[in-house]
């Protein structure tokens, strides 16, 4: 089937199938050539949703890592595997040697072909973050009660924010989403509505663009149109931005999608549908009466 329907959505379900499930057999190596050859483009993404705790993930990343004949492929899938050997292996070691790996043999590839981002720059986040004092790379959605690491951000006018430095006494939003998301759109007149009326009282909104590379003028004039003056964070890197990476924002929970954090202690008050659609408005209203936060002025 792949052979004679190239690019049909049937034959890459089936070709990753034998992939996924069936290494070790010999059509395995024509079926990784035949998806690196005809569905590149979407290995990255399914590097960011397959879940790593699976068993076959680690033997699904070392086989394309060694027999694709796409560089691009190869240095996808032992980026893949290094996470699945820190968080599921806890192995430093074999983790830092892959890290160095693609950092020399895949720094100036693509993560994928609309990303600012390259594979050496994601490797240098995971390895910086192995180096750290407390190694904490477990990319998952930060659920309510959980605390959300602190972060230092750029926005789209130049401005640095730190959380959870700069929103003492304050209730923030951190709203990920992107133009190209329809949900993402149809959700603006709730964050609208709820930061008019509630920013005087201390809610903060932060958003973080997912979209692709070169869409600053375009971003720009959407979030004019749409009445969205509160932050933006954006710098290109699509779905492997670091903010919304380190969340597992993609692989675990889509967008749109938002956490509402108390600025004090970090702590994530709300999230998924709590913090959409007609649950917005309640939801910060409970949590600014509850913590009392500083008014805006």
């Amino acid at each position: 089937m792949a052979r004679t329907q190239p690019n049909s959505d049937l034959a890459r379900q089936e070709l990753w199938w034998i992939i996924v499930y069936c290494t070790d057999v010999p059509s395995s190596k024509e079926a990784i050539e035949l998806y690196s050859h005809d569905y590149s483009d979407s290995f990255a993404i399914k590097c960011t949703i397959i879940d790593q705790h699976e068993s076959w993930a680690d033997h699904c990343f070392q086989a394309m890592a060694e027999r694709s004949p796409n560089r691009q492929i190869r240095g996808q899938a032992m980026l893949a595997r290094a996470q699945f050997q820190q968080i599921v292996m806890h192995d430093q070691a074999t983790t830092e040697k892959l890290l160095h790996t693609v950092i020399n043999q895949y720094s100036e590839v693509r993560a994928f072909p609309q990303t600012a981002a390259t594979l050496g720059e994601l490797a240098q986040e995971d390895l910086g973050i192995l180096h750290s004092p407390n190694p904490n790379f477990n990319p998952k959605v930060p659920l309510a009660g959980e605390k959300v690491p602190p972060f230092e951000v750029t926005t789209t006018k130049g401005e640095t924010i730190r959380m959870p430095d700069d929103y003492k006494g304050k209730v923030v939003l951190i709203d990920f989403w992107a133009t190209w998301c329809v949900p993402c759109v149809a959700e603006i007149p709730n964050i609208s509505s709820a930061y008019e009326e509630y920013h005087g009282r201390g809610l903060e909104v932060l958003s973080v663009s997912l979209d692709k590379e070169n869409a600053w003028e375009a971003l720009a004039n959407f979030t004019q149109k749409h009445g969205m003056v509160w932050p933006q964070i954006y710098d290109g890197k699509y779905i492997f931005t670091p903010l919304a990476r380190r969340s597992n924002i993609i692989g675990g929970a889509g967008i749109p999608f938002a956490l509402l954090v108390d600025g004090d202690t970090g702590l994530v008050i709300a999230e998924g549908k709590n913090t959409r659609g007609f649950n917005l408005a309640p939801t910060i209203e409970a949590a600014l009466a509850k913590i009392k936060p500083v008014p805006n002025k």
